[in-house]
């Protein structure tokens, strides 16, 4: 039997265990140390979910076998794949998943070569892993095209729901990882780029104490202001102009028990200056001649409440212009950028007369 070997990495912050997998497909099915939901190897505890699993067990290395052929000719429909999903736990065989994927989002399904993927679970086997089951389905942000200017527009993303995540906990998790991907119409077939898995919905909601619910048309008084403020500053500061209240775009709603306002979650941050796709499009509807332009997608209800969110933001800055400093995989230039227009946010808020006339 072929001995495992592991080397420690560093991904972003969270410690990457690199483990075979850049190897051909042929040897990963017949490989006798691989396991399809052993059980007997697993400790069971039915409090993770597969997303929380991944983040505790820091597994950032997968791979993912599917016939990508069809997958990427057929994205604009709604079908899923079968596929399978391989990962890797220190001091674990590794683990073969059966799961099922499918193309999503709109407008990167038509841009894209690689779009969007939802990844979908079989319940039984979470089941058998111990895991908790109805938080099946992921989200999986993926590197658009193969370049690597795409790959950074991938990591300025994650960085923006960290960013928000320093912000709030109101806010969804990601997990950032390295997949190889492996053609099933040709094994030897393999490409590997970063990703990055988005918390399940209603997962999201479970752990801040609510459920989402489906509302449109809701006007700021049915909003919890505390998070109507924060989605409404943020966004402005990364400059992310596609989102809405109304239309209920980009936006997760949570209800809490006993809680009148619901809650306000944005998510999808593609769109936004701070991450700056090469799709990036001016915004008709804010007469746009800059794409870093920023615009107050909604309005502050009064200047006391404006100057909290404010404050909140100023002793965020440090954390703020800090938080993506040190990974490795975000280039210079990506930093440089990143951290310039974050400071361009800061600087006006300096000075009340210019936050009062931008917000108010």
């Amino acid at each position: 039997m072929r001995k495992l070997h592991f080397n420690k990495g560093f991904l972003c912050g969270v410690f990457l265990f690199v483990s075979p997998f850049l190897m051909n497909a042929q040897k990963i099915v017949s490989d006798s140390t691989i396991i399809t939901i052993d059980t007997s190897s697993t400790s069971p505890d039915s409090s993770l979910t597969i997303f929380q699993k991944l983040v505790k067990d820091s597994i950032t290395q997968l791979t993912l076998t599917a016939d990508f052929d069809f997958l990427i000719k057929n994205k604009k429909l709604n079908d899923e794949h079968a596929a399978k999903l391989t990962l890797q736990t220190a001091g674990e065989p590794i683990m073969t998943l059966d799961i099922k994927i499918k193309p999503r989002g709109v407008y990167r399904r038509s841009f894209c070569d690689t779009p969007p993927l939802r990844l979908n679970f079989d319940k039984k086997d979470l089941d058998s892993l111990g895991l908790y089951s109805d938080f099946d389905k992921l989200k999986l942000v993926t590197h658009c095209m193969d370049s690597e200017s795409a790959e950074q527009v991938l990591l300025r993303e994650y960085w923006a729901y960290k960013l928000y995540n320093q912000i709030t906990p109101n806010s969804f998790k990601v997990h950032l990882v390295k997949i190889t991907y492996i053609n099933v119409n040709d094994p030897s077939e393999q490409t590997e780029h970063l990703a990055f898995l988005i918390e399940n919905n209603k997962e999201m909601a479970q752990r801040i104490g609510g459920k989402i619910v489906e509302k449109w048309g809701l006007t700021p008084s049915k909003l919890d202001a505390n998070t109507h403020q924060n989605a409404m500053m943020f966004n402005y500061m990364i400059g992310n102009l596609d989102w809405h209240i109304e239309r209920n775009r980009n936006i997760k709603l949570v209800k809490k028990p006993n809680q009148a306002g619901v809650l306000v979650i944005p998510y999808d941050f593609d769109m936004s200056a701070l991450v700056f796709p090469s799709y990036a499009r001016l915004n008709p509807d804010y007469n746009q001649a800059h794409f870093t332009d920023r615009y107050c997608v909604g309005r502050f209800s009064s200047k006391e409440v404006l100057s909290e969110t404010i404050y909140k933001i100023q002793t965020l800055q440090p954390t703020i212009l800090n938080l993506f400093k040190n990974c490795p995989y975000l280039n210079e230039h990506s930093k440089y950028a990143m951290t310039n227009y974050l400071k361009s946010f800061y600087k006006p808020l300096k000075k009340e007369k210019k936050w009062a006339k931008l917000f108010l």
